[in-house]
């Protein structure tokens, strides 16, 4: 039995600046108000209806991490929220690529009514296409996605962006033409093939940075129906072949400790404190990819 008040239903693919997003609304036949803002701004569309499927014209303009906010008409108000993608029609070099595939494997809704929760941090499989639990925002998502893109926002960087499930499918924005993949947030589970693929972009000359801790480690078959199955266990070396370390969980500051590339030019040279960081040994010393060209060590 699934018991809420108020549900919001994301679309799981990028939707083109300027144009209609799809998301469900499970106000059990109520009223509602709604409100579109970009992530740490004030709100740029608003509405309201009662209708269980609700289109939302993404503003036009640059790429950008969205929140669509949803307040029941009576009393007392419940709400909840839903992220989206918005990708703009210009092109840039840097993509950014939200973790919805980690989002939903990590949200503990009961796809087949057994009772049980369907995760795939329990191994089981889960559907793409679901309401998100709580408050309707991923797991992790105010303190790692919203952050990270608000961040780039205000240094006025400029980015494509798509989701993990989109990749897999080939619906969006791809890895060809980009010279950087940005791994927003915790990608704890990559599908298969999307794995390989960004194994190949690295090797080919491309960059890749990813933020969160537990990531790519784990691997899942993404289905043509929209399910995530089959799991992996944890491999002992991310997919680079960087082992990680044992993550620390308690406030740490970062400070640079090796830049050959001039990877932290324009920094203090000191981060943080951060709560959750993974650190990682010489790939080297265990003869597992190549040199450590920029590192940052905790404490100083």
């Amino acid at each position: 039995v699934t018991v809420r008040y108020l549900g919001v239903q994301p679309p799981t693919l990028p939707v083109a600046a300027g144009r209609r997003a799809t998301f469900g609304i499970d106000a059990r036949g109520g009223d509602y108000a709604w409100t579109l803002r970009r992530v740490a701004r004030a709100p740029i569309r608003k509405g309201g209806g009662a209708t269980p499927i609700l289109r939302v014209r993404a503003p036009k303009g640059d790429a950008a991490l969205d929140v669509l906010r949803v307040t029941t008409a009576k009393r007392p108000r419940r709400v909840a929220s839903s992220p989206l993608a918005v990708q703009s029609a210009a092109t840039h070099k840097v993509l950014v690529v939200l973790p919805f595939l980690s989002w939903q494997g990590r949200n503990p809704v009961d796809d087949d009514g057994d009772g049980r929760p369907n995760t795939l941090t329990a191994g089981l499989p889960v559907r793409l296409g679901r309401v998100f639990a709580g408050n309707g925002l991923p797991v992790g998502f105010a303190g790692q996605e919203a952050p990270l893109v608000a961040a780039l926002d205000r240094a006025g960087r400029r980015y494509d962006i798509t989701t993990d499930v989109a990749l897999e499918a080939g619906v969006g924005p791809t890895l060809k033409g980009h010279t950087g993949v940005l791994l927003a947030g915790s990608a704890r589970w990559l599908p298969n093939r999307l794995s390989r693929r960004l194994s190949r972009f690295v090797r080919d000359g491309g960059n890749l940075a990813s933020f969160g801790v537990g990531a790519l480690r784990r691997f899942v078959t993404v289905t043509p129906q929209g399910e995530a199955r089959d799991p992996t266990q944890p491999t002992d070396t991310d997919l680079f072949g960087a082992p990680p370390v044992r993550v620390q969980t308690a406030p740490a500051k970062l400070t640079v400790g090796e830049d050959r590339i001039s990877l932290f030019s324009g920094t203090s040279g000191e981060f943080g404190p951060f709560v959750g960081v993974e650190p990682f040994a010489d790939p080297a010393v265990k003869g597992e990819g190549g040199p450590v060209l920029a590192s940052a060590v905790i404490g100083g």
